[in-house]
């Protein structure tokens, strides 16, 4: 279950419309000073931007800086077009997000601006989907929201950096936004880095957050869930496979006190299946 999305026309609310229409850069925008006190609310209803595949699932943005430096936002047209804009809400009260600038603060305005995320088993992929339930998928060199149902054209490979940004890849193939506004699929070499914004209640922080504040888990069992969600973005670098059987066994073996153990062996068995 999602929140509420909230756009343009609410009547009330911490997000403000964007007024800069690009005048703005993520070099020179700080963002406001934390607010010490974080409330279930705050957690509920505001978006952040995902810094692994575990926290990117739900309701999703992808935002880029133009050749410009300006903020653009993918936004999907008649369930097919992709289409860049820069028409945009900002959280000015973000608390939750570590990169500073504009772009770090975007939250939607419009449907046409949010997407569902979900994960595919057995990979490391994920599916887009428009609210109108079509699929983005790779049409030629270009991609676009045409598929009402998932085959290997859908799947995009998420690769995080360092510096709070994402690329797209299908197969060899990463996803370019060309300055005319288009989607397009090029080679290993030209790559289009984006900001995943998601939801703050979506991500492993978030929910744990609100299981805190409502007072659902003990201190100790709150504890216990970030030390495996840190082995498991520790053994998301190496490209190692997210499923229910990982998790299962990071949490089998931290309980027995040998976590660091089974992470030396997940990675040597990574290895050892690359090698084949």
């Amino acid at each position: 279950m999602v929140s509420r999305l909230r756009f343009k026309g609410d009547p009330k609310g911490k997000v403000v419309k964007n007024k800069t229409k690009g005048k703005r850069n993520h070099k020179n925008v700080e963002q406001s000073a934390l607010v010490p006190q974080v409330t279930l609310e705050d957690i509920e209803t505001s978006w952040t931007t995902s810094s692994s595949l575990a926290d990117s699932y739900g309701p999703v943005m992808l935002c880029l800086l133009d050749d410009k430096n300006n903020v653009r936002i993918i936004n999907w047209k008649d369930e097919s077009l992709c289409t860049l804009g820069d028409d945009f809400g900002v959280n000015e009260h973000d608390q939750f997000t570590p990169w500073k600038g504009l772009i770090h603060t975007v939250e939607p305005v419009s449907p046409s601006q949010v997407m569902i995320c979900s994960s595919v088993l057995n990979s490391n992929g994920v599916t887009l989907k428009a609210s109108k339930g079509k699929y983005l998928a790779k049409t030629g060199d270009k991609v676009s929201f045409n598929h009402a149902a998932i085959d290997t054209s859908c799947i995009f490979k998420v690769d995080f950096q360092d510096d709070g940004t994402v690329t797209l890849a299908i197969g060899d193939e990463h996803i370019l936004a060309t300055p005319e506004g288009e989607l397009e699929l090029r080679g290993s070499g030209e790559a289009t880095r984006f900001v995943l914004r998601v939801q703050m209640r979506n991500t492993v922080r978030g929910k744990r957050m609100i299981e805190e504040l409502s007072g659902k888990k003990d201190v100790s069992s709150i504890e216990e869930e970030a030390i495996v969600n840190d082995a498991v973005q520790s053994l998301m670098k190496y490209n190692v496979e997210l499923n229910d059987e990982l998790v299962k066994r990071l949490e089998d073996a931290h309980k027995r006190g040998r976590l660091n153990e089974q992470l030396i062996e997940e990675r040597t068995k990574l290895k050892s299946d690359s090698r084949c």
